[in-house]
């Protein structure tokens, strides 16, 4: 029952997530949010989920299907993916992370968030968390 779910959902979930995805980046680029600040780390996110779509369930996808499995290939081949898929899901939760900072900032400190969450910081934060 469980490798059904899997295979028929695993594409469900990966086509609409990656769609989702690619709309919530045409959204932030649009001239209403390319100036917010949250729009950097949502772009950052949609980017990561995307990622993390791609590399881990199109994997346990694949698994599932035909049996072949990335960690019986080779060690380097394990490793690469096995790290990959980590990056992805740790990116996502730091992003959250930030977008949560930046709206804590913006609700004890209205004043002051457009100075200390502005774009440029945001940028350097996101490069900071990859």
């Amino acid at each position: 029952m469980a490798s059904l779910i899997i295979i028929y959902l695993s594409p469900v979930l990966i086509i609409t997530g990656t769609i989702g995805n690619a709309l919530s980046l045409i959204v932030m680029r649009t001239k209403k949010f390319k100036c917010s600040a949250a729009s950097v780390v949502l772009s950052s996110l949609a980017i990561s989920d995307t990622g993390n779509l791609l590399v881990s369930l199109n994997r346990t996808w694949i698994d599932e299907l035909s049996g072949f499995n990335m960690k019986h290939l080779n060690r380097t081949a394990c490793k690469t993916s096995t790290f990959i898929s980590f990056l992805f899901s740790h990116l996502s939760s730091q992003f959250v992370l930030l977008l949560t900072l930046e709206r804590l900032v913006s609700v004890f400190f209205p004043l002051h968030s457009s100075q200390l969450c502005s774009r440029r910081r945001m940028k350097i934060a996101v490069a900071a968390v990859t």
